[in-house]
Order: structure tokens, then C-alpha cells, then sequence
């Protein structure tokens, strides 16, 4: 009896212990791309697109506006002086507080239809 209470129990942890893994891994990654900032500086995130396709980055939201405020907002071409359909998105925020703020960009049509991607940066200001 005591055998194979052993056995099922040492069974169990096995299982866990090969489903765990993926498990605790799926729950503990994240999505969002972390960039850590001191109090009162300007960051500037910069995204590629290709405007020819259909497709732009938008600002969408900044959770926080208390911690991270838009200061400027650009597009540029891929290439200076070219012609090419490449642009280059550009946004800086000034970090006006500690604390944490997330800024979520979407890769969408320009009808504002069709999201392709989505990206979320988390800021940390200390």
C-alpha cells in the first residue's frame, strides 16, 4: 500500500515537473518591451514602416501621463534623400515622474482597420 501511494505521488510530481515548466513559462513571459529611465529625461522610440504597403505605426495609448508625456512626434524617410517608400516613426516622451507608464503602438492600415502588429513598451522612471 505504502509502494504504491510512492508511486502515484512520485508520478505526480513527474508530471508537474514536465508540465510545470511550460507552464510557469507562458505565465511569466511578457509581451511588453521594458526600458528603464531616470526622472526627467527624453526617450525616443523610433519604428520602421512602409507606407507603400498600406500599413503605419500609430501612438495608441500612454497609461500613465503623470510618468511619461509626448513631447514630439516625427516621420523621416528610411533613407535621406530617398525616394523609397521606407519611413522611419519617430516619438520622444519626456519622463516627467517616477513610476511606470505603458506606451502601446499599433501597425495598422491607414484606414485605421487591420491591425498587423502590436507593440508595448513598458517604462520604468525612477
Amino acid at each position: 500500500m505504502k509502494k504504491n501511494y510512492f508511486l502515484v505521488l512520485f508520478s505526480i510530481f513527474v508530471a508537474v515537473g514536465l508540465i510545470a515548466p511550460s507552464v510557469f513559462a507562458e505565465n511569466f513571459s511578457h509581451k511588453y518591451k521594458a526600458i528603464y529611465v531616470p526622472e526627467g529625461k527624453v526617450i525616443t522610440i523610433s519604428l520602421e514602416s512602409d507606407p507603400s504597403k498600406g500599413y503605419v505605426w500609430y501612438l495608441v495609448n500612454i497609461t500613465n501621463k503623470r510618468v511619461l508625456d509626448l513631447i514630439e512626434n516625427e516621420v523621416v524617410p528610411l533613407k535621406e534623400g530617398s525616394k523609397e517608400a521606407g519611413r522611419i516613426g519617430k516619438w520622444s516622451f519626456k519622463t516627467l515622474n517616477t513610476g511606470e507608464s505603458i506606451i502601446v503602438f499599433e501597425y495598422r492600415r491607414v484606414s485605421g482597420k487591420d491591425v498587423l502588429q502590436k507593440l508595448e513598451y513598458r517604462v520604468f522612471v525612477r
